[in-house]
């Protein structure tokens, strides 16, 4: 309680204010800061943690010729309405 004190007036004298931000909330808010950043670092560092099966994962797949892929062929013609719509949208 002590440091407290001693830092709460460090503070007041420095800059003339009675309020101090090293009130009760502020070490329960800083405690709660440094169990999340640990949980983050822990939850970053799982994957380099865990013992890895050596099993090896094959993926396999058919051959697709080329040659069958053929690419939609557009329209020939495009029709427009001449009559103007009052509203933007589908006709519904």
């Amino acid at each position: 309680m002590a440091k407290r004190s001693k830092l709460v007036q460090w503070w007041q004298s420095r800059t003339g204010e009675e309020e101090t931000p090293f009130d009760s909330d502020s070490s329960a808010f800083l405690l709660s800061v440094m169990f999340h950043v640990a949980v983050l670092v822990a939850l970053g560092l799982w994957p380099l943690l865990v013992d890895h099966d050596d099993q090896i994962l094959a993926l396999t797949t058919t051959k697709v010729d080329v040659e069958e892929i053929t690419e939609p062929t557009p329209p020939e013609e495009i029709h427009f309405s001449e009559q103007e719509m009052a509203e933007v949208g589908a006709n519904s």
